[in-house]
């Protein structure tokens, strides 16, 4: 999954996904804890959209008897009231 999504270079639509298959919606409220300020910034309950793309290299996942591991590569933006509020990306364990 993760090499074939690596391998198009296309961005996935995180937010339709998880309203889509789970009825959730993402807000600054939920996020405020991990990135304070969002909510001073955007106001409460305010939606957030989330992008992500993975880069670099494709990301893995190993798993065993004892456990599992992954290797994560991806860029995720977050969208919010039409501005890039976050750009961040993620490269390793």
């Amino acid at each position: 999954m993760y090499a074939s999504a690596f391998s198009t270079g296309n961005e996935v639509d995180v937010t339709a996904l998880l309203e889509k298959y789970l009825n959730i919606t993402i807000t600054t409220d939920q996020i405020e804890p991990f990135i304070p300020g969002l909510v001073a910034k955007y106001g409460n309950n305010t939606p957030v959209a989330i992008a992500n793309k993975f880069i670099d290299k494709a990301s893995v996942c190993h798993f065993t008897t004892t456990g599992a591991t992954t290797t994560i590569n991806a860029l995720f933006d977050f969208t919010i009231k039409g501005e890039n509020a976050i750009h961040a990306s993620i490269s390793g364990s």
